[in-house]
């Protein structure tokens, strides 16, 4: 029978390559589909213990014993191979199947329950449409998919604010802190997520992120970072003292300028940052991207303007390991990174000490008093307060 004359057995929905059918391996010719298989509709002499094996999008077909326990079987292990032909195809065995879903269908050696079967096949037909959606993520030619880049440039539209077509320092961090980053793991994120960061501070968050881009290289810009003027000085009795000018230049000190110091991030660069995870890091970007999914239910896809279908990206559409070319690559740029967070730690101290003693020194000035100057002879300094 052709695969285009496939029907369900109980509700008779015609069952073409492109839908889920549930083919049982006890009784003949007998097929569902997945919505009568996930409810348990059946007819007798089937029920629904049976072994059965879903075949879905013209794949190989994903197995599923129920009764036999696969450390007993004198059988050998049948592969579940959901991956489609090409790079990153993996097979999976019966027992791996049993692991992964171990907390959903119970302990295979004794009956599961009707609410568990549902709930495991349910769980399994989900990965396997989730994977046939997704595919894999990198060609063979190592470049992203073209679902991939749709959903990195989705990604960017997101946290690209202003529609500038580059991401601020704020936006990336951003997009860092939502994929799962902690201020541990990407420092910069001390910074952003402290509403009362100085100018100091933040002129340190674009030269760490700036060196960070660069280690790679990802695809920027550079512009220069600028400061909305502070209020002005508030008059007393109708005019403006001294005391008052030095108070307010004390709240608002004049920001620093850094020419060219705020690096700006492009949708290519993300992309580059993307593909250096696929092909250094695949297991990391795996859990970073279905936690940025989970924090981003709504995320449409460009081409067609509606959300994404599968929320979850398995672990089966990434590489298996990590390019074995990219390894010194990747070892170099580790390095990099390593010596300018010590940089970066050793810059804020400085840069704290330093902010300490002016405030020390402005304090000291405004109170006046007597002082000594280099060649050891003392004089009275007039205060501002």
């Amino acid at each position: 029978m052709s695969e285009e004359g496939y029907a369900c057995n109980i509700c008779n929905t015609a069952l073409p390559s492109s839908r889920a059918r549930v083919h049982c391996l006890i009784c003949p010719d007998y097929d569902s589909c997945a919505d009568c298989h996930v409810t348990e509709s059946v007819l007798e002499p089937h029920c629904a213990g049976h072994d059965y094996e879903v075949y879905m999008h013209d794949r190989p077909p994903l197995i599923k014993r129920r009764n036999v326990d696969a450390s007993q079987s004198s059988e050998p292990e049948v592969p579940i191979r959901v991956s489609p032909t090409g790079l990153g195809n993996q097979a999976r065995s019966v027992s791996t199947f049993e692991d992964l879903g171990s907390k959903v269908l119970g302990d295979p050696s004794k009956e599961p329950s009707p609410s568990i079967l549902s709930a495991g096949a349910s769980t399994v037909l989900e990965l396997a449409a989730s994977e046939a959606y997704w595919g894999q993520l990198l060609t063979p030619l190592k470049t992203l998919s073209p679902i991939f880049s749709r959903l990195t440039a989705a990604i960017f539209a997101h946290f690209d604010a202003e529609s500038t077509g580059t991401l601020l320092p704020g936006e990336f961090c951003a997009l860092m802190f939502a994929s799962g980053f902690t201020a541990e793991q990407f420092p910069p994120l001390q910074v952003s997520t402290n509403e009362s960061a100085s100018p100091a501070d933040l002129h340190q968050l674009d030269a760490w992120l700036a060196d960070w881009i660069r280690s790679f290289p990802l695809d920027h810009r550079m512009a220069t970072r600028e400061f909305p003027p502070p209020p002005p000085v508030e008059p007393v009795n109708g005019r403006i003292r001294m005391r008052d000018q030095f108070l307010h230049a004390l709240m608002y000190p004049e920001a620093p300028v850094v020419p060219n110091g705020q690096p700006l991030l492009s949708q290519l660069g993300l992309e580059q940052y993307y593909l250096y995870l696929l092909l250094h890091d695949p297991g990391s970007l795996s859990t970073r991207l279905n936690h940025l999914l989970g924090a981003l239910p709504r995320l449409s896809d460009p081409d067609t303007g509606r959300p994404f279908e599968a929320q979850l990206i398995p672990r089966s559409c990434f590489p298996l390991i990590a390019d074995p070319q990219a390894e010194e690559e990747k070892r170099l740029i580790e390095k990099h990174q390593m010596e300018q967070e010590l940089r970066y730690r050793e810059a804020k101290l400085q840069a704290e000490h330093d902010a300490n003693m002016m405030i020390m020194q402005a304090m000291r000035n405004a109170s006046g008093g007597w002082r000594t100057d280099s060649n050891g002879r003392r004089y009275y300094q007039e205060g501002y307060i």
